[in-house]
């Protein structure tokens, strides 16, 4: 089984280079001298191959305990006919094993193709394990081992070469294809050693506990899969459980990222294949009823009357595995309340369905229902719920506090954004819990303004601060700055000038685009499965042209009106090709925040203006003849002519460092 960034090294010395956990630390000559030699590594394999020299005598690592079991797990692998069989004729046999030594803090395991032997005139490589990695994630455990460098001597007998020098899209999905292909070529070397299949599975999951998790959709720019993926491979028998934890997991990423459309349809997946989950439900309901608010205008708000809610009450976990519409979508409401109720059918103890339904009572398409909503909060509030992480507790006490103020309590309401603010202040640093703050801003001035004129001159600076650093594109800040001014008049002071205040602390942050809707339910998303993606689309048949020898990434053309897409197992990019091609909307973060839509064909100065606050690069996708202006941040590139934007693309594309 890998490690969490094994290295493939073409037929030249490279050495590897090591993953640190937390802190960077020495791990040795071999480890030093890959700092110094990454940016030495070539592209390709060059033509001329390995230089003669002798190889240096390896120092052992780990205790005496360790370097035993190593030795025995490695000689019978060494001696299945799976490896012997398929070792290429060309390299030494055996290859160099050993444990890294000083290299306690570095979690990792790697193989590489080594020097020419002058003697034998055969290319000598080696496969290695750190210290860290024995220690964190075999434990002694001589299956775990066996998986481990199963996997390392894969990369060997299949010859994988380092493809990935330059951080560019495809190649990294080369790089996914060849980790995939070495888990499942590892298992079959260490179950011919003797060695349990299952114990592929168990490093694994060992390894995903200690390195943490990224989404399927995070991972289109990463080297290696992700461990739910090669899970989902190695674990046959819970596929299907798998599956869906990639789907709840890419959900959960897509709620923080404000892309609630593209939440929904894994949320959907997740209770398709599990009905049980209360978890998914509550996410569901979550995702509809935020799509809901976005559709809220400034004069719904004033009609309901109600301080500004908050995001975030939404669950990372599972532990029990349309056109835009504005000015209020009853259907979409109702939907949302469903997906809610059926959560606390599931599981009656969960917190979060009723903080939702009480948000959603706060916002009833036929106006604020307060005393419904402070039912459901109070339920939420009294509760207790393991999934409750600190921000989703800040959000729920700033809804509750909203619900106290809208009925006049006013004393309440300052209790609970008290008591919002003590839970942000614990909350790990994200994009919502920034606009998280800025609703609890909002709600503790619209509490000042109640009271003496002290209380409202702090409001008046309270809403100074929230007009700063809220998003001037928010439903709510054109009501913030009426309340503002308002207080201003009152108390004979000058309110800052419109135009200074919508700048904005920071500038302006937009959503990140994770998807686009071809036709009325029919969602492309970039992460997602390719066959599922192409069933959808009613193009199950479709064959694309690979991009290159050997790669499983294809180009599929024209799989709806001016859509193309780059995809493997998974989509990897949606190209936009022509004037057909669905619109883009772009959207800045906040509930209910202003959309802008881009096209294909449109002015490119009206382009530019939409993303001028935004970073660009310039990057290819699948082509290199063919350049985008990417908005990295955003997962948006666009290809533009002289006065038109020819071609847009989503795609997650890997930071470009350096030239």
């Amino acid at each position: 089984m890998p490690c969490r960034e094994c290295v493939r090294i073409a037929p030249v010395r490279v050495a590897a280079a090591a993953l640190l956990i937390g802190l960077v630390v020495s791990a040795g000559a071999a480890v030093n001298r890959a700092a110094a030699q990454e940016k030495k590594k070539p592209t390709e394999p060059p033509a001329a191959g390995p230089a003669e020299q002798k190889p240096a005598t390896e120092e052992q690592g780990g205790s005496a305990k360790d370097q035993e079991l190593f030795r025995e797990v490695v000689e019978r692998l060494l001696q299945t006919e799976q490896v012997r069989k398929h070792f290429p004729p060309n390299f030494q046999f055996p290859p160099k094993t050993h444990i890294l030594p000083k290299s306690a803090k570095v979690y990792n395991a790697f193989a590489e193709y080594h020097v020419v032997d002058p003697a034998t005139k055969k290319i000598l490589t080696k496969a290695v394990v750190t210290e860290g990695y024995m220690d964190h994630i075999v434990k002694g455990d001589a299956d775990v081992l066996a998986a481990v460098m199963g996997h390392e001597l894969a990369h060997i007998i299949k010859r994988h070469a380092y493809l990935y020098g330059k951080k560019e899209l495809t190649t990294y999905a080369f790089s996914r294809e060849q980790e995939i292909e070495a888990d499942l070529e590892g298992v079959k070397i260490a179950v011919a050693g003797g060695f349990p299949y299952r114990s592929g599975i168990r490093n694994a999951y060992r390894a995903w506990k200690v390195f943490g998790e990224i989404t399927n959709f995070e991972g289109v720019k990463a080297t290696h899969p992700t461990w739910v993926e090669r899970l989902r491979l190695l674990d046959r028998d819970q596929a299907h459980i798998w599956q869906a934890m990639a789907a709840f997991r890419n959900g959960y990423y897509f709620l923080h990222m404000e892309q609630y459309r593209t939440a929904e349809t894994c949320f959907e997946d997740v209770v398709e294949e599990f009905p049980e989950c209360g978890e998914a439900w509550a996410n569901l309901g979550y995702a509809r009823l935020m799509q809901y608010c976005d559709g809220l205008e400034a004069k719904d708000l004033r009609g309901l009357g109600i301080g500004q809610i908050a995001a975030g009450c939404f669950y990372d976990r599972p532990p029990g595995l349309a056109p835009t519409v504005r000015g209020g979508d009853e259907k979409l409401w109702r939907a949302a309340v469903q997906a809610l109720e059926t959560a606390l059918r599931r599981q009656p103890k969960l917190v979060l369905p009723n903080a939702n339904l009480g948000l959603a009572y706060l916002v009833h398409p036929q106006g604020k229902q307060p005393e419904l909503a402070l039912e459901h909060f109070g339920k939420a509030y009294t509760s207790k719920d393991k999934g409750l992480n600190d921000l989703s507790l800040a959000a729920l006490l700033i809804n509750f506090g909203v619900a106290e103020q809208a009925l006049g309590r006013s004393r309440e309401a300052a209790d609970k954004f008290r008591a919002a603010r003590t839970a942000l202040l614990a909350a790990r640093k994200s994009d919502i819990k920034y606009q998280v703050e800025d609703a609890l801003l909002y709600n503790e001035a619209l509490v000042l303004a109640g009271g003496d004129r002290e209380g409202q001159g702090k409001a008046f600076e309270t809403l100074q601060v929230y007009l700063s650093f809220a998003s001037p594109d928010s439903t709510w800040w054109p009501l913030a700055h009426e309340h503002y001014e308002k207080l201003g008049t009152a108390l004979a002071r000058k309110p800052a000038p419109r135009a200074d205040l919508a700048k904005r602390v920071g500038g302006n942050v937009l959503r990140l685009v994770t998807s686009v809707e071809v036709a009325p339910g029919k969602l492309i998303t970039v992460s997602d499965s390719t066959p599922k993606t192409l069933t959808r689309l009613g193009r199950a048949r479709s064959v694309g042209i690979p991009i290159f020898h050997r790669s499983k990434v294809k180009r599929y053309f024209e799989v709806s009106p001016g859509v193309d897409l780059l995809a493997g197992e998974q989509v990897l990019a949606v190209f936009l090709t022509s004037d057909q091609a669905p619109r883009v909307t772009l959207q800045a973060t906040g509930v209910g925040a202003r959309k802008r839509d881009l096209r294909v064909g449109m002015p490119v100065g009206e382009f530019l203006e939409i993303i001028k606050s935004q970073p660009t690069e310039r990057r290819f996708v699948d082509d290199p003849t063919i350049t985008y202006l990417f908005v990295s941040d955003l997962g948006l590139g666009a290809r533009l002519g002289p006065d038109r934007v020819e071609e847009m693309v989503l795609a997650v594309v890997p930071r470009k460092l350096g030239p």
